[in-house]
């Protein structure tokens, strides 16, 4: 009887080991050791800024995470509302943007007890630890150890997925998934009631975290993937109705856990920039279909196009891939041994589960690079339909799932090649065609390009043109020295694996490499300083990429940059603007070498294009003359803001002098003013409005009114009073109540089924 009719139960430590969990051969073990050492090698590489006490500042990283991070963890020491940050966009609520996850356990941790360029940096790390064991406990699940680190660290050391390390909430997002992942399994394929309910639990409160992180793309990118999963896993069992109704329960667990997240994020999605967005947006960054041709030529599309639009996998994954395509339904004619019940055998039930997690992971990454298309592929289009997630852009970021799924293919063919060495077995030459029509297909685009750019790129010559033949050469050549059942060829496609991802990912010289090489102190990045401005004149209003790093110095910007920017009824061209925002110095950048001349009104530049702005208006000021306006971008150009103030509504005030206001404190997300009014007056904050803030006027609540178009105020008494200006808005009191309900049913839920006794359904 064929190997693959084989079936079998092996005791192993008093547990029967089912097929796809088996303990590895000893004659495996030295591979799985070269798996573990390429693996850690690599995170040595990514943890050279924490063992430096250095700071990852490329892209987004030093331009927008790093300036809240520190923010965060400021309000944090201090005791401060870390809700309202008042440094950026004269002021707006973080915790809705969203990608700071304010409120998500591990980030409180972090920021609060360790320094700030030691949480950013463990930050990032963790993410790749707990993705990295995630994706080996899950594919144990189908696979040998050697093909579980194998698809592991084609993964997450690839150089599509290292390029998003510039952006944190998603790293730790896609960290996640694999143990969803798993806990759906359990859910699935175990048949007593305590164990599904608890990795019910485990999956409602793992996608409660992803949530909280505050990136709901990358969620919906794991939520995406766990809906193929379901369908993969309702084709391979029949589900009973415990089954789902665990699966259909955990996310409505979730969404209420992380109430306190999403419903501020709604609430700071409607009154952003991003509200109304039309079609051309939601298809912004679609990926060309001629990037697939990255796939066999890494450097082609290098400094030509965004690299995340870049659709290198990496040669391993694309040889193994090749090579599955045909080879994927050779089995073992060893004959197996009544009296052998080694572990090194592998059953027909085990094969057969593995062969369906390629199909699944064949289909997530076809699916994925179509919608990675967008506008070229039209499917995308099918998504801009859908409520919410609709207003996603960048379809190319699917790439990532892309990537996912040829890593799987990978690590299922790798899983196999290593049993077939492990028995001996040759597979058959014309099974390799593929894998080297795949290195054929990379020289002659290579020799093609050569010839179209007309020596133009010769400088770069062989590192761009043919850095991709021959690293996929060399994976070819491991592939055909491990398919003739030499052991060798396996350790060749760990080195090449490796050599691989340092090579084209975490080396790559357009920005990666700037995450853990050359990387400043944070004290070095945070003291970016100007001599001539004084952080106490007024604000700042800069449009430079890395504007937010100004917050680290203590400036406070009307500017800012972040992914739900605040709508603007203002036009901050105009100096009048200027002036009711608190600027004092103004900069516009068409590049990052030519600043713009400034606006009429402005002084001529000075060193670094700056500009200042005349008489920027006081922080807190009472005025006795107001204007209604149903257009104040316009209007403020023609009032005298000096003594009259833009309102929405008529407020009646009695003629007479201004009185004066003083700041008595003014913390994030609480202003005090101290007024002394002749007679019935407007109190103006130049900070910004949003519905969220309230107004106390000695202590009794007022209305607030929106002045100025963006800024905020409050009608005050004659005489003396003291107003008290705090941010509550409605969406967070409602969500922090709903997650703690949600938290302490979940606590409870997890405390009876613990203490039940273990049942079968």
């Amino acid at each position: 009887m064929a190997a693959q009719n084989c079936q079998f139960n092996v005791k192993v430590s008093g547990k029967t080991a089912q097929s796809g969990t088996l303990r590895p051969d000893r004659r495996d073990r030295k591979l799985i050791a070269a798996l573990f050492i390429a693996m850690a090698v690599m995170m040595m590489i990514l943890s050279i800024p924490l063992l430096t006490r250095r700071v990852p500042v490329a892209r987004d990283l030093g331009a927008f995470f790093l300036p809240i991070r520190a923010f965060y963890a400021q309000c944090l020491a201090k005791g401060d509302c870390f809700d309202w940050m008042p440094q950026l966009f004269g002021g707006f609520f973080m915790s809705g943007e969203g990608q700071n996850g304010t409120y998500h356990p591990l980030h409180w941790l972090l920021y609060r007890w360790l320094p700030v360029d030691v949480a950013f940096e463990s930050e990032i790390l963790l993410a790749f630890l707990l993705l990295a064991l995630g994706l080996i406990v899950f594919l144990r699940r189908y696979l040998s150890l050697a093909g579980a680190c194998m698809g592991a660290m084609l993964f997450v050391f690839s150089a599509i997925f290292t390029h998003i390390i510039t952006n944190p909430p998603s790293l730790m997002t896609a960290a996640q998934f694999p143990w969803i992942l798993t806990a759906m399994c359990l859910v699935v394929e175990r048949r007593d009631l305590r164990t599904q309910c608890l990795a019910s639990l485990a999956i409602a409160v793992l996608t409660a975290s992803q949530l909280l992180l505050g990136h709901p793309q990358s969620t919906w990118f794991a939520l995406f993937t766990e809906i193929l999963f379901a369908a993969f896993l309702l084709i391979q069992h029949r589900l009973s109705r415990n089954a789902w109704i665990f699966l259909l329960a955990a996310p409505c667990l979730a969404v209420c856990l992380a109430a306190v997240q999403l419903l501020p994020t709604y609430s700071t999605l409607v009154n952003s920039s991003r509200a109304a967005s039309d079609l051309a947006f939601k298809t912004s960054y679609s990926m060309p279909p001629h990037a697939v041709l990255g796939a066999i030529a890494p450097y082609l599309f290098w400094n030509r196009m965004p690299t995340w639009l870049g659709c290198y996998f990496g040669s391993v994954p694309l040889m193994l891939t090749l090579w599955w395509i045909t080879a994927h339904r050779v089995h073992s004619r060893r004959p197996c041994n009544s009296n052998e019940t080694t572990i090194e055998q592998e059953s027909s039930a085990g094969w057969r589960k593995a062969r369906q997690l390629s199909l699944f992971a064949a289909v997530l990454a076809a699916l994925a690079l179509w919608l990675a298309f967008g506008s070229y592929g039209k499917l995308y289009y099918l998504q801009t339909l859908m409520p919410l997630i609709g207003g996603f852009r960048a379809p190319a970021r699917y790439i990532n799932l892309t990537q996912l799924g040829l890593a799987l293919v990978a690590a299922v063919a790798f899983g196999r090649l290593v049993f077939l060495v492990r028995q001996g077995q040759a597979i058959p030459r014309r099974h390799l065609v593929l894998p080297w029509l795949g290195v054929a297909a990379s020289i002659v685009l290579a020799g093609w390009f050569t010839v179209e750019t007309g020596g133009q790129f010769a400088h770069r010559f062989q590192a761009e043109f043919f850095s991709g033949p021959l690293i996929l050469g060399a994976a070819a050549v491991s592939l055909s020295l491990a398919s003739r059942g030499r052991r060798l060829g396996l350790y060749l496609l760990v080195f090449v694996a490796a050599a691989d991802s340092v090579l084209f990912g975490l080396a790559e010289p357009v920005w990666p490499k700037a995450c853990w090489w050359k990387t400043p102190t944070y004290q070095q990045y945070a003291s970016a300083s100007f001599a001539t401005l004084d952080p106490n004149a007024g604000r700042l209003y800069d449009n430079a990429f890395d504007m937010n790093r100004l917050s680290l110095s203590g400036y406070r910007l009307m500017s800012g940059y972040a992914a739900l920017m605040p709508a603007r009824q203002l036009d901050y061209e105009h100096v009048n603007s200027l002036r009711v925002a608190e600027v004092a110095w103004y900069r516009h950048f068409v590049n990052l070498k030519t600043p713009m001349k400034c606006p009429p009104g402005l002084a001529a530049p000075i060193k670094g294009g700056w500009c200042k702005v005349p008489n920027p208006l006081p922080r807190a000021r009472l005025l006795a003359d107001v204007s209604v306006s149903q257009n104040p971008r316009e209007d403020i150009k023609h009032v005298d803001i000096d003594a009259t103030a833009l309102v929405t509504h008529a407020i009646a005030l009695p003629p007479s002098k201004p009185g004066t206001a003083a700041l008595t404190s003014d913390r994030p997300g609480r202003i005090a003013v101290e007024t002394i009014a002749p007679t019935r007056q407007l109190l103006t904050v130049s900070e910004s409005y949003y519905p969220g803030w309230k107004v106390f006027v000695d202590d009794r609540p007022a209305p607030i009114e929106r002045v100025n178009g963006d800024f905020m105020g409050c009608v005050v008494p004659e005489g003396r009073h003291c107003v008290r200006f705090e941010f509550a808005p409605l969406c967070l009191r409602v969500g922090k109540t709903i997650s703690l309900a949600s938290l302490a049913l979940t606590v409870l839920l997890t405390g009876v089924v613990l203490m039940r006794r273990r049942s079968a359904t």
